[in-house]
C-alpha cells in the first residue's frame, strides 16, 4: 500500500492505494472516522486483486482541516471533494463505495460521476431532502455524540460501541480516529444537518442509471433497515439489501471477509474486465506506507 497528498481547493488530501492493477474501488469512510478503517480492503488479496483507493476526507486523518469550513464541512462540499479525486486520480470506470456518512457523499457526488460503473453503500440509508432521520435511525444516545464538536475519551468510546455490533471488541483506531477528527467538522455538519440546501438521495436511489449494492449489518445499532427496505431503488443489485450477520454498523471491518466478497461480486457484475493503472498527476511523491494513525 502506498500513501500520497493532493491538494483540492487548497485542502491537503491524504491517499492511500493498494498494490493491485485491477478494477478501481474508491472507499470513502464514515463521519469521524478515517481511511484506516478500510485497511482489510487496501490490504492482503483484495488490495491484490483490485485497485482500491481510499482517502481521509478533509478534517480526518492526515488530511489537513478545511481551509473554508463551512465550504467544505457539508453535503455539497465532501461531493464535491470526492468528484474532484476522482477526477485527479483519473478513474475510468470505478466502484464508489462509501461507509455510513461515506455512503451519502457517494450519493451526494452521483451526478457528478458520470463515469461510476456503480455504487455500494453501507450503513448508509439514502436520505431525502428534508432528511426523515427520525424515521432512518434508530434512537441511540451516540447519535447526539456523533454531532458533537467537543468528545472526551469516554464518549468517543461509547461512539465507538454504537459502530459495532453490541458486545463487539472495540479497536483502539476507531476512538483515535474520532479523537484526532476535526471537531468543528462535527460541528459544521450537525448545523447543517436538515438546513442545507443538499441532493435528494431518495430521489438519487430512485433514477440511478447505474447497479446499486446496499449493505447492512444485521446487528446495526444506528441505523433503521426497514426504512432502506420501504425506498424505490429500480437498479438495486440481487433485488434486496445484502445482510451481514454478526456484523453493525461496521460490517467492513467486523467481517470483512465476508464484506470482501459481497464487494468482489459486486465489482465483478458491474465492471468490464481488468483495467489498466492509469498516469495522473498534481500528487507528491508516492511512499510505501504502514498505518501509524
Amino acid at each position: 500500500m502506498r500513501k500520497s497528498h493532493l491538494q483540492i481547493e487548497g485542502n491537503t488530501i491524504a491517499v492511500y492505494e493498494s498494490g493491485g492493477k485491477g478494477a478501481e474501488i474508491l472507499l470513502i469512510h464514515g463521519r469521524s472516522m478515517n481511511a484506516q478503517t478500510f485497511r482489510h480492503q487496501l490490504e492482503n488479496v483484495f488490495g491484490e486483486n483490485h485497485r482500491v483507493i481510499a482517502f481521509d476526507l478533509p478534517g480526518h486523518g492526515y488530511s489537513s482541516p478545511a481551509v473554508d469550513p463551512e465550504k467544505v464541512y457539508s453535503a455539497s462540499g465532501f461531493a464535491r471533494i470526492t468528484a474532484e479525486l476522482v477526477n485527479r486520480l483519473a478513474l475510468s470506470s470505478p466502484v464508489i463505495a462509501g461507509w455510513s456518512l461515506g455512503g451519502g457523499i457517494a450519493l451526494d457526488a452521483a451526478d457528478q460521476l458520470s463515469r461510476a460503473a456503480g455504487f455500494f453503500i453501507f450503513g448508509a440509508p439514502p436520505l431525502g431532502n428534508p432528511p426523515a432521520i427520525l424515521e432512518a435511525f434508530l434512537p441511540n444516545p451516540a447519535m447526539r455524540l456523533i454531532l458533537s464538536q467537543t468528545l472526551t475519551e469516554g464518549q468517543a468510546t461509547a461512539v465507538v460501541e454504537s459502530l459495532l455490533r453490541p458486545g463487539a471488541e472495540l479497536p483502539p483506531s476507531f476512538r483515535k480516529a474520532i479523537l484526532k477528527a476535526d471537531g468543528q467538522m462535527r460541528a459544521q455538519l450537525a448545523a447543517g444537518t436538515g438546513n442545507e440546501k443538499r441532493n435528494n438521495n431518495v430521489e438519487t436511489v430512485m433514477n440511478l442509471k447505474v447497479p446499486l449494492a446496499v449493505v447492512h449489518g444485521a446487528e446495526d445499532q444506528l441505523v433503521n433497515i426497514d426504512y432502506i427496505r420501504g425506498l424505490e431503488m429500480p437498479t438495486l443489485w440481487r433485488g434486496e439489501v445484502q445482510l451481514i450477520e454478526d456484523a453493525g454498523h461496521s460490517p467492513h471491518w467486523e467481517q470483512p471477509d465476508r464484506f470482501n466478497v459481497l464487494l468482489a461480486d459486486f465489482v465483478k457484475d458491474v465492471t468490464s474486465g481488468v483495467q489498466k493503472p492509469k498516469n495522473y498527476k498534481d500528487r507528491q511523491s508516492m511512499t510505501k506506507y504502514d498505518w501509524e494513525y
